[in-house]
């Protein structure tokens, strides 16, 4: 018994022993039937800081999500009943219902934010318009498989205005690219950014 410290049980408040490591990791309950008792919410509320950056004044405070991450630190949640999920699904879904087929959007940008004033429900659509509205998208050179660079793309502008005789097609082959993506480049209509 030595080397365990007493833990009160956040439900019944039973005295029981844990190893420190144990407490660290999260021990706060004396039996499952304890843990399943205390409600999501409770649960997905121990682990939020609210005192998260500010990234624009109108949305305030982040809240951010201290609990375990995935790849691209979205916080991952578990419920009583063992739904795993992304946090910010979680907070949006409690505090403005369901979303059904539709993404949980952030307004920060910050993927461990959980604050549902910074949430809002869209289309795959909307949230890459979002993202490139926000230069956030991987457009032009940033594509990992972008052929052109911005250089070659004003290039291609001013010899398309100040060439006669040149093709789209001989532009293309001189860029290694294909002559639609010339008239794309040249109409704005691909690397409208440049």
């Amino acid at each position: 018994m030595s080397g365990k410290i007493p833990v009160e049980c956040k439900t019944c408040g039973r005295v029981f022993l844990k190893k420190p490591c144990e407490i660290r990791c999260g021990a706060k309950f004396c039996s499952r039937a304890c843990y399943r008792s205390e409600s999501n919410i409770d649960r997905f509320m121990r682990y939020i800081d609210k005192d998260g950056p500010i990234v624009a004044d109108e949305l305030g405070a982040c809240w951010i999500w201290m609990g375990a991450v995935d790849k691209d630190g979205y916080g991952k949640f578990s419920s009583v009943e063992n739904r795993y999920g992304r946090a910010h699904r979680f907070s949006f879904e409690y505090h403005n219902g369901p979303l059904g087929g539709s993404f949980c959007c952030h307004k920060c940008d910050n993927p461990g934010c959980v604050n549902p004033n910074h949430l809002f429900a869209g289309t795959h659509t909307e949230n890459m318009r979002d993202s490139t509205s926000k230069g956030r998208g991987k457009i032009g050179s940033n594509n990992g498989r972008a052929v052109l660079s911005a250089h070659d793309v004003i290039a291609i502008r001013e010899a398309w205005v100040i060439s006669e005789g040149i093709t789209m097609a001989g532009l293309g082959r001189q860029y290694g690219v294909t002559a639609v993506t010339i008239g794309g480049i040249i109409k704005r209509r691909l690397w409208k950014h440049i």
